[in-house]
């Protein structure tokens, strides 16, 4: 891929993270949301047609929703962290306190820049998946 075409694939992601962090705060009003971006991103093989892997924390009740709803066709896949080892098993990951502009560029740098580093050994990985409550 062409610096140019992942700079525009960033470039837009960007406005729809921001949508979906918006939209996933003001449906959560009083509860104190986490995200973190997961993939290919941080893991520093971000293409031009990647898309953004989020992680979220927020209510039970939003989480319990989430978890039931599948849109493979969204640029921002959204997964609920609704047990202790999901971010383990999605390592490496990144927490974002908040948007802002330029926020994935600066993830892609980190991650191009750690690319090939594995914070989780395969094998830990795929044993956390298994323990994992399917519902």
């Amino acid at each position: 891929y062409s610096d140019d075409a992942v700079a525009a694939r960033l470039e837009h992601l960007e406005v729809q993270l921001h949508n979906k962090m918006k939209q996933i705060l003001e449906e959560n009003p009083s509860y104190p949301c986490r995200f973190h971006v997961v993939g290919s991103l941080v893991k520093g093989r971000f293409g031009a047609h990647s898309d953004l892997d989020l992680l979220v924390e927020a209510s039970p009740g939003w989480m319990a929703s989430e978890r039931r709803r599948f849109a493979p066709e969204e640029e921002v896949s959204v997964q609920v962290v609704d047990h202790p080892d999901v971010l383990a098993a999605f390592a490496p990951s990144r927490e974002i306190a908040s948007w802002s502009p330029g926020l994935l560029r600066q993830l892609f740098e980190e991650g191009r820049a750690r690319k090939g580093q594995l914070e989780v050994p395969p094998e830990a990985a795929a044993k956390i998946m298994w323990q994992l409550p399917m519902g």
